[in-house]
């Protein structure tokens, strides 16, 4: 299981042309993004999510990093020159 949903974040990410690195990068100032991701076994527990509903920790926390690799594609549509 965590190496299915370990392969469908990183094929989404990769899609959204978050996982492409470019060389020039570091040579520029920029933002350093760095995510921590629980994959213990309590990330399976049930907790209130937002509309109140009980749902697994894990789903919850695949919904945040959804959330966090949208708002850097749309970053990169709208700020192309500060991103390039």
């Amino acid at each position: 299981m965590k190496t299915a949903l370990w392969a469908t974040i990183f094929t989404v990410l990769m899609a959204m042309g978050i996982g492409s690195a470019r060389l020039y990068a570091a040579q520029e100032d920029g933002v350093a993004l760095a995510l921590i991701y629980d994959t213990s076994g309590s990330m399976r527990e049930p907790v209130p999510d937002k509309s109140g509903q009980s749902t697994a920790k894990y789903v919850i926390a695949n919904r945040a990093l959804m959330a966090v690799a949208k708002q850097i594609q749309n970053f990169e549509e709208e700020e192309p020159t500060k991103t390039k």
